[in-house]
C-alpha cells in the first residue's frame, strides 16, 4: 500500500490524524485486452466512506457505440454492489474487495491523511479519470446518480437522429415539441412509412426542416434518400408559398460525421465529397438550404437558435 501526501499549503483545517484509504475503481472494456479506464474513486477512514463516480460516461456511447450499453450496465451493477458491501461492514481492506462483474476492479491502494473521504475522492477522481468533469467545490458534486444519467444518454444514441433532436430540445424549449412530426413525437424507432403526404420531421413557426444522417460507408445510398428527403421539403415550400405564407427557412439538417472520413482511402473520401456536392446542387434546384453539421446537440441548437430570432 503506497502512501500519498497532499500538498497542504492550501488547505484549510488540516489533520494529519486523519487518514483515508482509497484505490480507484478501473473499468476493462474489451475482453483479454489491456485497455483500462478510471470509472471511479472509493474512499473509506474511520469515519465512513465516499464513492466519487465518473460523471461523463456517456462518453462510452462514442468510444465503443453499441458496445457501450453493456459496459455501463457492469459499472451500475459494480457501485450498487460495492455501496451495499461498505455500508454494511464487510470489508477489512480495499485490496480484498473483488467485484461481482469480470470487467469492474480495484486498483493499487493508497493513503491520505487530512483530508475527508469525498475531497480525497473528487481530487483523484479530477486528476486520474478522463469520464469526470470535477466540480469546482465539493459542495457542486452531483448528487444524482451520474451512472443512470449515463445510461440514458447511451439509450438516447441508439434512437433515431429526429427523436435525439426532439429530446434535446425537450430540455431547452418544450414549447417546440409540437412542431415536431407524430412519429417523432411517439419516439417512434422508424419513420413512417410514406404516403401521399409528405414528412417533414419539424415544421416550425420559422423553420422548416428534415433531419437525417449521411452514412459514409453507404453514400450513393444515403444521397437517394436525402434526395427525397429534400424532394419533401420543397413540396412543402411550394404549398406554403401557393398559401401566402412563404416567410420560413426550409432546410435539409444532415448529421456529417466528418471524422470518419480519417480512416477512409482517399479514393473514397473523393467520392463521397462528390455525393456532396451532388446534395448541394440539388437543394439549389429546389431551393432548400443544405446544412452539414456534427450531431444531434449541434442541430438541436440550431433549431432553438432559428426559432429564438
Amino acid at each position: 500500500m503506497t502512501t500519498v501526501n497532499f500538498p497542504i499549503n492550501a488547505l484549510n483545517n488540516f489533520d494529519q490524524s486523519e487518514r483515508t484509504d482509497w484505490a480507484p475503481i478501473l473499468c476493462f472494456p474489451r475482453e483479454a485486452s489491456s485497455e483500462t479506464f478510471v470509472i471511479g474513486i472509493v474512499a473509506v477512514a474511520k469515519q465512513g466512506f465516499h464513492i466519487e463516480v465518473a460523471n461523463r460516461l456517456s462518453k462510452l456511447g462514442c468510444l465503443y457505440e453499441e458496445g457501450a450499453m453493456p459496459i455501463a450496465l457492469s459499472i451500475e451493477m459494480a457501485i450498487g454492489w460495492l455501496e451495499e458491501v461498505l455500508s454494511r461492514g464487510e470489508w477489512r481492506n480495499l485490496q480484498e474487495i473483488q467485484f461481482p462483474v469480470s470487467n469492474i476492479a480495484l486498483g493499487e491502494a493508497h493513503v491520505a491523511v487530512g483530508l475527508e473521504c469525498k475531497e480525497v475522492a473528487m481530487h483523484w477522481m479530477g486528476s486520474l479519470s478522463s469520464f469526470y468533469d470535477k466540480p469546482k467545490i465539493v459542495d457542486e458534486a452531483i448528487e444524482a446518480p451520474p451512472v443512470a444519467g449515463a445510461i440514458e444518454e447511451i439509450k438516447l444514441r441508439t434512437a433515431r437522429l429526429p427523436v435525439q433532436v426532439l429530446s434535446i430540445i425537450e430540455k431547452r424549449n418544450s414549447e417546440l415539441l409540437e412542431y415536431f412530426h407524430e412519429d417523432v413525437r411517439k419516439r417512434s424507432p422508424r419513420r413512417a412509412r410514406a404516403n401521399a403526404r409528405v414528412k417533414i420531421d419539424y415544421d416550425g413557426l420559422k423553420l422548416s426542416a428534415n433531419i437525417d444522417g449521411f452514412n459514409v460507408d453507404k453514400p450513393a445510398e444515403t444521397v437517394g434518400k436525402l434526395k427525397q428527403r429534400m424532394w419533401d421539403l420543397a413540396v412543402q415550400r411550394e404549398r406554403s408559398s401557393s398559401g401566402g405564407t412563404d416567410y420560413k427557412a426550409y432546410e435539409m439538417l444532415v448529421d456529417f460525421p466528418r471524422h470518419r472520413l480519417m480512416d477512409k482511402r482517399q479514393i473514397s473520401v473523393d467520392r463521397i465529397e462528390d455525393h456532396l456536392g451532388e446534395l448541394g446542387r440539388q437543394a439549389d434546384r429546389e431551393q432548400i438550404r443544405l446544412r452539414t453539421m456534427t450531431g444531434a446537440a449541434q442541430i438541436g441548437e440550431h433549431i432553438l437558435e432559428h426559432e429564438s430570432k
